[in-house]
């Protein structure tokens, strides 16, 4: 099922949200220089409970990016299971994105996520996946420290690793969650 999601939206902020940020949401401001020469300032505002950010310029937001599962319940461990799962996590990310933004819009996804959780030994996925290939993907398997691997294209990256691991918990016994990601990128 999905997990991140990012995109593109082009939207005003709401008056007030850099001197009195909505609750919950902390908003960082900085400059940097354009192609062009030009100072910007860049807005950068992320949600703490739920991760999700939105970054942009004085103007408005440019790139949204939320976990759905995290959005939904409260870690992305557990994944979303059904399609009415899927549209309260897609109502609950667009509620949120209103605290900071005029306009109510659904994103230009540039970025989907696809991930599934298997209970099992990250050392035995490993083994068995070390010599496939992936018919869009050129580059070598990649293997680091016998924790994931992956396989990294130009607009496709499959990985396969150990998700309580990844989040610093020990497993309680030799069976993990295994979890294989595919994110597509445009």
């Amino acid at each position: 099922m999905l997990d991140t999601v990012r995109g593109k939206i082009a939207r005003p902020w709401k008056k007030g949200i850099q001197d009195n940020p909505p609750f919950g949401w902390k908003v960082r401001t900085g400059t940097m220089e354009d192609s062009n020469g030009i100072e910007r300032t860049i807005v950068s505002c992320s949600h703490e409970e739920s991760g999700m950010y939105i970054k942009g310029d004085e103007m408005g937001s440019h790139v949204i990016q939320v976990s759905l599962p995290r959005l939904l319940h409260g870690d992305n461990t557990n994944l979303i299971k059904n399609q009415d799962e899927l549209d309260t996590a897609f109502s609950k990310m667009r509620l949120q994105m209103l605290d900071l933004l005029e306009i109510d819009a659904i994103p230009r996804w540039t970025r989907l996520d696809m991930v599934w959780n298997f209970k099992g030994n990250i050392s035995e996925f490993i083994a068995i996946f070390n010599n496939t290939k992936h018919p869009r993907v050129r580059s070598a398997v990649r293997v680091y420290g016998g924790e994931s691997i992956s396989w990294k294209g130009k607009r496709i990256e499959i990985q396969i690793y150990d998700k309580l691991k990844e989040k610093g918990r020990a497993p309680l016994a030799d069976d993990t969650i295994v979890r294989a990601e595919v994110r597509q990128s445009v």
